[in-house]
């Protein structure tokens, strides 16, 4: 799981590909209770035959809030690997 306390973990070469992000999400609904959910998305920067279009604008946000944990000059090489999985996304 990534946090703002853990970025030399998550930049560990052996560990980027199994993380999971989370971020919370607020559902509302008119007349009801604002419902606070927590939602929880997997770190990825190589490519998999299962993403969807639709996927690209999470997997893009993800990776972006991944790469701001990341702004450390000691993290470079999962940057670069996040910057990669990004481009690639675009270029579909």
């Amino acid at each position: 799981m990534i946090t703002t306390h853990s970025p030399t973990l998550i930049s560990m070469p052996e560990a980027l590909d199994v993380l999971l992000f989370t971020m919370k999400v607020t559902h509302v609904e008119p007349g009801k209770n604002a419902l606070q959910i927590t939602r929880m998305v997997p770190v990825s920067t190589t490519d998999s035959e299962q993403e969807q279009a639709e996927d690209v604008a999470v997997e893009s946000y993800t990776i972006n809030q991944v790469l701001k944990y990341l702004n450390n000059r000691f993290l470079d090489e999962a940057k670069d690997r996040l910057t990669k999985k990004r481009s690639r996304l675009y270029k579909r």
